[in-house]
């Protein structure tokens, strides 16, 4: 039975080693798995964000691009009188589709439609002369 002995003793020895090892190798790819799947929900998330970013910056450009389709559209468009004209443009600039416009450029615009109406007034001042002043106001002093 001595034999024996000393034989047991390493076996049991390696079995117990081999034993410990499974369990701390089962733990360390158990967190490795962990850590991999939050690293995978992290980029996933990362890459889902990126995607919603990327479809409104799409569909942003193509509505500012529709928008720019519709006000060319707008100025090609022949109208009757410069009035008509100024009320289009300036409706289609204070609509949702001009909100697509950059502030800049619907700024510009008005800016633009205001300067033309100046000049027209002035014009027709010089070629009428003054306007009069309303009934009222003559019915007042008399």
């Amino acid at each position: 039975m001595a034999d024996y002995s000393i034989y047991i003793f390493p076996l049991v020895t390696g079995i117990t080693i081999a034993i410990v090892t499974q369990i701390i190798a089962h733990y360390f790819s158990k967190k490795n798995l962990e850590t991999q799947r939050d690293f995978d929900k992290k980029n996933l998330e990362t890459q889902r964000e990126y995607s919603i970013k990327l479809a409104k910056m799409q569909l942003y450009h193509e509505d500012r691009k529709q928008a720019i389709v519709k006000l060319n559209d707008l100025i090609k468009k022949t109208y009757k009188s410069y009035p008509e004209f100024r009320d289009a443009v300036n409706s289609f600039l204070d609509d949702s589709s001009g909100l697509f416009l950059s502030e800049g450029m619907r700024e510009e615009l008005k800016k633009e439609l205001n300067d033309v109406d100046t000049f027209l007034q002035e014009r027709q001042s010089e070629i009428y002369g003054e306007p009069p002043k309303s009934t009222l106001t003559n019915i007042r002093s008399t």
